[in-house]
């Protein structure tokens, strides 16, 4: 069986030579003595030598490693779609590059899918590098879109082929392809472990981007912007309602109560616009049907 280990990579080259290392003596164990790999890098436009690194895995290992280069960043989901795209493997594991998810739980994940349980995730139970906006973030998706979501969110998984194709096929705009792998429906197990802190380099993760996927997520995986554009509706039929009602029985007061309705008729037109926004953007997106991402090179001897 060909496993692919998909490994994202963006301004990693300080945690990919330990990173190379350990994945070496986890291929080395006897549970895949009759397997093989495939190491699939995905390189998400780094701006420093981390395409430089992974040449020189692929030089000394071109069999087993598959580089594939993007031509600019287009951000973690959309590289792991790349990787999707380009892997082989009957057994796929998502992996990031920053080492924070521990490679070697990849060996107890392989166990359950040889028990043919088509995915696997190693869900975060704690992190040292815990922060206000990750715990809200995942309580909102287990609250409001994947009721089965493990708890702590998660970035490593193992899943079966029929799955990737699934979300190759899928290909869907501006969304968390790792959970959608999770909302396909699929039959899982949960792997707890601990998120260690970042020891290589500096995280990626601004706010910006952080306020991205939040959004992203709520709108791929909800109905709650249409439900609040719902609420906002009858809410306009009380208003003018009682704005009515104001006019014809207090019509000496009117004056002094204008500036409330027409505040509040100012934030529900506000409300309105942004989320009407988010979703012509999206439609827009779809429309226009750019790719997802564009590859630059792939090198596979």
């Amino acid at each position: 069986m060909k496993i692919s280990i998909i490994v994202t990579c963006y301004n990693n080259s300080g945690s990919l030579p330990e990173l190379w290392e350990r994945l070496q003596k986890l291929s080395e164990k006897p549970i895949f003595q009759n397997h093989f790999f495939e190491f699939l890098f995905v390189d998400d436009g780094s701006e420093d030598s981390t395409y430089s690194v992974l040449q020189q895995f692929q030089s000394f290992h071109n069999h087993e490693v598959v580089l594939v280069k993007l031509t600019r960043n287009f951000g973690s989901y959309n590289s792991f779609l790349a990787g999707m795209s380009h892997a082989g493997g009957q057994a796929n594991v998502y992996l990031h590059a920053d080492l924070q998810d521990p490679p070697e739980l990849i060996e107890e994940m392989f166990t359950y899918f040889l028990k043919d349980i088509p995915l696997v995730i190693a869900h975060r139970e704690s992190r040292e590098d815990g922060s206000i906006f990750s715990s809200l973030y995942h309580w909102m998706v287990r609250k409001f879109a994947i009721q089965k979501t493990p708890p702590g969110g998660f970035d490593l998984l193992l899943f079966h082929e029929k799955i990737r194709n699934d979300v190759v096929a899928i290909s869907e705009k501006s969304t968390n392809n790792v959970y959608l792998i999770n909302w396909l429906g699929y039959p899982f197990v949960q792997i707890p472990y601990k998120r260690l802190k970042r020891r290589h380099g500096k995280s990626q993760w601004s706010l910006r981007k952080k306020a991205h996927l939040f959004i992203d997520t709520v709108f791929s995986f909800t109905n709650l912007p249409l439900d609040f554009i719902r609420f906002l509706g009858f809410l306009s039929i009380i208003n003018l309602g009682l704005a009515g009602y104001f006019l014809v029985f207090q019509g000496s007061s009117i004056s002094h109560q204008l500036w409330f309705w027409t505040s509040t008729i100012l934030f529900m037109l506000g409300m309105l616009g942004i989320i009407l926004g988010e979703y012509l953007f999206r439609v827009h997106e779809t429309v226009r049907n750019r790719p997802n991402f564009v590859v630059e090179s792939r090198i596979k001897q």
